[in-house]
């Protein structure tokens, strides 16, 4: 796993970092046996660009669904919110729809 403290200056919202912090859930929910039925919803803020959900988002995307397939850290969604208020759900515009329950 990466280590955070390694790179003080990461972007919070990179790919990078989105992936970091992805992995650090996954190894605590699977370190412990308690936990086993858990939900994730990740949210990043991007301040540039068009108001749709980016090919590089959509890639990430399905890459953090293939981390997350038969893991105990269900991947919910994933929330890109803009500086102009919109919040794009990863979820419903790229597939599978979030499931709560």
């Amino acid at each position: 796993m990466p280590d955070p403290t390694q790179n003080a200056s990461l972007d919070p919202t990179s790919p990078d970092a989105v992936l970091t912090v992805d992995e650090m859930l996954l190894e605590l929910v699977d370190a412990d046996d308690d936990l086993d039925d858990c939900r994730l919803v990740l949210a990043t803020r991007r301040h540039h660009g068009p108001s749709i959900v980016l090919e590089s988002e959509l890639a990430l995307w399905r890459q953090l669904q293939a981390a997350h397939r038969d893991r105990a850290l269900r991947l919910v969604d994933w929330l890109v919110l803009l500086d102009d208020g919109i919040a794009l759900s990863l979820a419903e515009l790229a597939g599978p729809p979030a499931v709560w329950s």
